[in-house]
């Protein structure tokens, strides 16, 4: 298990590398995507007014060859997400820790840990409902 929750996906298109390239920087200028893209990598979030806090990052990194291209694209959490995820997970395997070393209930430490599970889901859940808008204005573009 993987403690910060990302998806990856690979899309094969046969279209050069430059050009992609090209494609996602139009992309970037006709403000359908917010980011960066140089030296055959390239980090991406959809254009939105008040993004939600589960909105992924796609970081992507592409791949020339004879006939075509390769993208491989990983859907992660915002930085600042990933340090509150990182930070709030810490606090409460510390708080289990400290409940069994104290011998207090063993239920406030399984709970704790419990709840580290549950943040976890709820964060991989709302990264796949949040990744849609960005790879539909991805494939639009590269297609």
């Amino acid at each position: 298990m993987i403690l910060l929750p990302a998806f990856t996906e690979t899309l094969v298109l046969p279209l050069d590398g430059d050009e992609v390239e090209r494609r996602i920087d139009e992309g970037i200028q006709n403000r359908k995507f917010i980011g960066v893209v140089s030296g055959g990598t390239f980090s991406l979030s959809a254009y939105l007014i008040r993004p939600p806090q589960f909105q992924p990052v796609v970081r992507g990194r592409i791949e020339r060859s004879s006939r075509g291209s390769m993208i491989f694209l990983r859907y992660e959490l915002l930085p600042a997400t990933r340090m509150l995820l990182i930070f709030v997970s810490v606090l409460l395997l510390l708080g289990a820790a400290g409940a069994v070393y104290t011998g207090v209930n063993a239920l406030y430490a399984l709970f704790a840990v419990g709840m580290v599970f549950v943040f976890r889901s709820v964060a991989l859940t709302n990264i796949k409902l949040h990744r849609d808008p960005v790879r539909k204005n991805l494939l639009d573009i590269l297609s």
